[in-house]
């Protein structure tokens, strides 16, 4: 704490920091649910609309409208959005499909934090109504299957109704990784 007071933080400097943080998080949510990318556009240009009413206060008059619309529209999203997708993973239903789903395409990660492991590999899954999601599929995953055409993936029902990825094949202890 007491490097924060040495650095003299304004109240939206610290509440822009944690909502990095809560990127980071809402990051692996987005990656286990089936969710447009549109709707969390949607939610942070709902935080723009939220700035209307307040932005005559005298907090934001101190740091400029431009600037003031920014820091709320990113806070106020990212609260949002973390809220959203977590309650959607944490109170989804304990029901879990299994279903088939076309791989549209197969890449190789170029570039991974370790240089001994095998080159991570992402598929492209097609959806229901043609929507489509990046998957990492896990080593075991990988070394089973080379050039997978179809991709086994356990869903379960979210609480708002975005399906929430649970597993990946048919292996129990083959889980996605994000």
């Amino acid at each position: 704490m007491k490097i924060l007071k040495s650095f003299n933080l304004h109240l939206f400097d610290k509440l822009f920091l944690s909502a990095i943080i809560l990127n980071v998080f809402s990051y692996f949510l987005f990656e286990k649910t089936l969710i447009n990318l549109t709707i969390i556009l949607g939610i942070f240009i709902f935080g723009v609309l939220v700035f209307i009413p307040f932005r005559k206060l005298k907090k934001f008059k101190e740091l400029g409208l431009i600037e003031s619309m920014f820091y709320f529209s990113i806070i106020i999203g990212t609260y949002l959005t973390f809220s959203f997708l977590g309650i959607n993973y944490l109170l989804s239903s304990e029901q879990v499909d299994i279903s088939n789903y076309r791989v549209k395409c197969k890449v190789n990660k170029v570039f991974t934090l370790n240089e001994q492991t095998d080159k991570t590999t992402v598929v492209k899954a097609e959806f229901n109504d043609g929507f489509y999601k990046r998957i990492n599929l896990s080593k075991e995953f990988r070394h089973q299957i080379k050039h997978p055409d179809s991709i086994e993936i356990h869903l379960s029902t979210g609480f708002f109704g975005y399906p929430i990825i649970k597993r990946i094949g048919s292996n129990k202890t083959t889980k996605i990784q994000s």
